[in-house]
């Protein structure tokens, strides 16, 4: 799965050991019950042998760089929502991790599919998310 399956699956597995392409990461749970896939995990919960967590909020891109061809295989901004965000950020710092890392493909864009055909004083961007997990209560750590 990802941009390079999306825009040629015939190639993608035709590649040893694939037996299975997902164009489309929003059906992803339809084709791993195909595999026995019943239910699917909200978040990641933890990232063996790393320091750092990474909490994906945002995918998609409206840009079109000339260089870049996400725009052309995920051209619909998703963001998640902050409370499912806070709760998998949650539970990460539940199992020990003290720096976590947001990505997305155009954080920038983080909220604006949110906010569309919203009054503008109910958008939400990147800043009111953040400033959500600052909230976010700090486990005491033993010295």
């Amino acid at each position: 799965m990802g941009c390079y399956a999306t825009r040629d699956p015939a190639a993608v597995a035709k590649l040893p050991g694939v037996t299975h392409v997902v164009t489309d990461k929003s059906k992803l749970a339809d084709e791993l019950r195909d595999f026995g896939v019943t239910t699917l995990p909200a978040g990641i919960t933890r990232f063996d042998d790393h320091q750092r967590a990474f909490v994906k909020v945002q995918d998609g891109c409206l840009l079109h760089c000339t260089y870049c061809i996400i725009p052309s295989v995920r051209p619909h901004l998703r963001s998640r929502s902050v409370k499912e965000i806070a709760a998998e950020i949650a539970e990460l710092v539940e199992h020990g991790y003290q720096e976590i890392v947001l990505t997305g493909v155009h954080l920038g864009h983080y909220g604006i599919d949110r906010s569309i055909g919203k009054p503008k004083a109910e958008w939400r961007r990147l800043w009111h998310l953040l400033d959500a997990l600052d909230r976010l209560p700090v486990p005491s750590v033993s010295v």
